[in-house]
């Protein structure tokens, strides 16, 4: 590596830098952590972007709304400004805990927070959740994503 590419940097900056330890959590011990009501920081591996939603259903997968109108716009943003059904690999940080899972970004079904400039809520999938309709390929989507978030970590 040529050097005028290489930068030090002090224990204080270092100090600074955040862990990103992600784990890879079955959705049975993830949905313990981000229970109905918990706001989770949401990290796109893809942009860099971060933003904030609220768990208000934890079936099958969480059932998420951003928080803020803030936190709609970086989350459109994240799916180039277009609503898509695409999953997305990102982390999801909770009291210090990072896990892989993968977001959906499709506003659908009926949501809780009229506040936050989006109709409906999306969904964040882990390890070992599936659809609400039970469609096996979307499920594998999501579950290939949440994995590329995970392996993104390492």
């Amino acid at each position: 590596v040529k050097s005028d590419f290489l930068t030090t940097i002090t224990e204080e900056e270092a100090a600074n830098i955040p862990d990103y330890s992600v784990e890879l959590l079955q959705w049975s011990e993830a949905k313990e952590i981000f229970t109905i009501g918990v706001a989770a920081e949401v990290y796109d591996v893809y942009t860099g972007k971060t933003y904030y939603v609220k768990s208000f259903s934890n079936g099958r997968h969480a059932d998420v709304e951003p928080v803020t109108v803030q936190d709609t716009n970086i989350l459109k943003q994240t799916y180039g400004g277009v609503w898509k059904w695409d999953p997305r690999p990102v982390w999801v940080t909770i009291n210090g805990r990072t896990m892989a899972a993968s977001i959906n970004g499709m506003p659908h079904g009926g949501g809780v927070n009229h506040n936050n400039g989006m109709n409906g809520q999306v969904c964040i999938h882990f390890k070992g959740s599936t659809t609400h309709n039970g469609n096996n390929s979307f499920t594998r989507w999501h579950q290939q994503a949440l994995m590329e978030a995970y392996d993104l970590s390492k």
